[in-house]
């Protein structure tokens, strides 16, 4: 017997996943089948792990709409209209409250219709709508419409490491003792595509050695073997003359414009995708 739920799990979190990261939590950067499918992960997710309740307050109207949305193509009308009347009996009431300054206030002012038809809910879902919603989800999404994730991996890594390097700022005043080492080198190649985009691999170095040394670190257990040989290489010859404020000579120009022109001319994208996807 298939494991549909599974299936679902492993196709739709990547529509999540450029959600998040991608799109900064964005939903307007997705495309509308996108929208549906990360909604609808999201839907099942909250479900199964604690309720209708979870997901409506977690997530809030947007992707609410979006998740019905998709369910509404689909033609699955026996869960469309049961989480609609859920919705109207329980959520929408609340949507001018003015007692409300997030979703998760709104549960504390459930009464015990509310709490019942919850449950109700959850447990139909349980039951089998919910196994249904995947069967049907992978089969319009995945099968039929053949939607895939198109990610660009500079701005999914920009997503995914900018906050270590923020973190590093401003909680820990540039501290990177106060990081894990993997997260010494998330925030050290953060760094190195943000300085190579503001000044090269000069203003990269001017870092100092500790950032340089986690981004090196990071790119050798990533194992993107071009890039970490091109940053090696230039950290060999350029550091110490940079920080130092050596006068550099035109063999060192020669090997900074090469290290600048090789990370931009497709080295950015191949190494984006490798650091994505080992730390993820």
């Amino acid at each position: 017997m298939e494991d549909h739920v599974t299936q679902w799990d492993d196709y739709s979190i990547e529509f999540n996943k450029k959600l998040v990261y991608q799109c900064r939590g964005d939903w307007r950067q997705l495309d509308s089948d996108e929208q549906e499918i990360a909604a609808l992960w999201k839907l099942v997710v909250d479900i199964y792990n604690g309720g209708f309740e979870q997901f409506f307050c977690n997530w809030g109207y947007d992707c609410y709409w979006c998740a019905m949305r998709g369910i509404q193509r689909m033609g699955f009308t026996e869960l469309l209209e049961l989480l609609h009347i859920t919705y109207t009996d329980v959520f929408d009431k609340f949507r001018e409250d003015k007692r409300l300054k997030a979703y998760w206030d709104i549960p504390q002012y459930f009464n015990a219709e509310d709490i019942k038809k919850l449950d109700e809910t959850d447990q139909a879902f349980y039951g089998g709508l919910g196994k249904t919603l995947c069967e049907k989800a992978c089969a319009f999404y995945r099968d039929d419409l053949k939607k895939t994730a198109e990610f660009d991996y500079i701005k999914m890594w920009d997503g995914m490491a900018g906050g270590y390097y923020l973190e590093l700022e401003r909680r820990y005043n540039g501290d990177w003792s106060a990081l894990s080492e993997q997260g010494q080198e998330i925030a050290a190649l953060w760094k190195l595509f943000n300085d190579m985009g503001n000044g090269g691999v000069e203003r990269f170095f001017g870092s100092g050695e500790v950032c340089c040394g986690n981004a090196l670190r990071g790119l050798e257990n990533i194992g993107c073997d071009t890039a970490s040989k091109l940053f090696r290489r230039a950290y060999d010859g350029l550091f110490a003359k940079i920080n130092s404020n050596q006068t550099l000579n035109g063999e060192d120009g020669e090997l900074m414009m090469e290290t600048d022109t090789t990370f931009w001319d497709g080295l950015d994208a191949e190494l984006a995708k490798a650091a994505f996807e080992f730390y993820y």
